[in-house]
């Protein structure tokens, strides 16, 4: 269980998010799921809570319930790693299913979920997959077969189906989820699900994998206005002519949240954002006089942001 709690861990902020959106139900929720985790965490009664986890799911979608459901369908994939032998490939299917019946910020949480599965899986497994040629199909349900390739491309599908309806994420706000939002978290950075997910999404995009073989047109960050203010930035025109460059995804939702955020007028998330953009591109640019460039981005940030916690990271930069 612990495997798929690790794979998953990071999305339990999520799991919960569609709740205030929605009427109460009369469920006690809160007294089924400690019965269960007693079942689990305490008698290691497996098979019992899985009984209870699966009734449980079963009410949550009666009821539109949809954290809860999702909740449920999290934790029965848990309870799998225990119980059943080819409980990876269970998942995948458990999780596919689901996301051909739900809608919505539901069905975003969902996908980023399984591109977080495929991706952990892949970084436990990579270095026996690193020989295999891709497989002709790469949604078919044996992951096992699977390459290198074959696993960036899921990923990389699924965090962009995550993020294709910005909108609606956009318009999800966290303000009424302080009870259930874990603490630590800075809720004014991340104040949508549109940020949780895009920052989720640019954690794996930002990363160039070097085992993905470059196409002849691969593409090369090697414009300087990659470095200019954020307002400029969010409406440069980028190369389609790599769809799977990592590099590129990551510029494009970096585009996406600043001028989210350059729209909303959120002074503290957009020069995060645009702080984290600068470090991004100074890392991966190749421009002549990239240093000085980067220095007047800097001081540039430092300027437009006074007192603000990423205006003085500038200044150490």
């Amino acid at each position: 269980m612990r495997s798929m709690r690790l794979i998953l861990s990071s999305f339990f902020i999520l799991l919960t998010l569609t709740l205030a959106a929605q009427k109460m139900p009369q469920t006690n929720y809160t007294a089924w799921w400690e019965k269960i985790e007693s079942l689990v965490e305490k008698k290691g009664l497996y098979r019992d809570g899985m009984i209870e986890v699966n009734a449980l799911y079963k009410k949550a979608k009666a009821e539109k319930a949809e954290a809860q459901q999702i909740r449920a369908l999290v934790y029965r994939l848990e309870l799998q790693e225990q119980l059943e032998e080819f409980s990876d490939t269970l998942a995948i299917s458990s999780l596919v299913a689901e996301t051909a019946s739900t809608k919505g910020a539901a069905n975003a949480i969902l996908n980023a979920i399984l591109a977080a599965y495929y991706q952990q899986y892949y970084n436990t497994h990579r270095w026996q997959l690193y020989n295999r040629t891709a497989t002709i199909n790469f949604s078919k349900e044996n992951i096992r077969s699977w390459g290198p390739v074959d696993f960036h491309t899921a990923i990389s599908n699924y965090y962009q189906l995550a993020m294709k309806d910005a909108g609606l994420l956009q318009s999800t706000s966290l303000e009424s989820f302080e009870p259930i939002v874990q603490k630590g978290n800075s809720r004014h950075l991340r104040p949508t699900l549109f940020d949780l997910l895009s920052w989720k999404a640019l954690e794996y995009f930002e990363n160039d994998p070097v085992e993905i073989p470059k196409s002849a047109d691969a593409f090369i960050m090697k414009d300087p206005n990659l470095l200019a203010p954020a307002e400029k930035f969010a409406g440069l025109r980028l190369s389609n002519t790599d769809s799977s460059s990592h590099l590129l995804q990551a510029l494009k939702i970096y585009q996406q949240v600043l001028g989210f955020h350059l729209r909303q007028k959120n002074t503290a998330a957009l020069a995060d954002a645009d702080l984290h953009r600068l470090e991004f591109v100074k890392e991966n640019i190749s421009v002549p006089g990239k240093d000085k460039l980067v220095l007047q981005a800097l001081e540039r940030l430092e300027v437009d942001f006074p007192g603000s916690p990423a205006s003085d990271m500038a200044s150490f930069r």
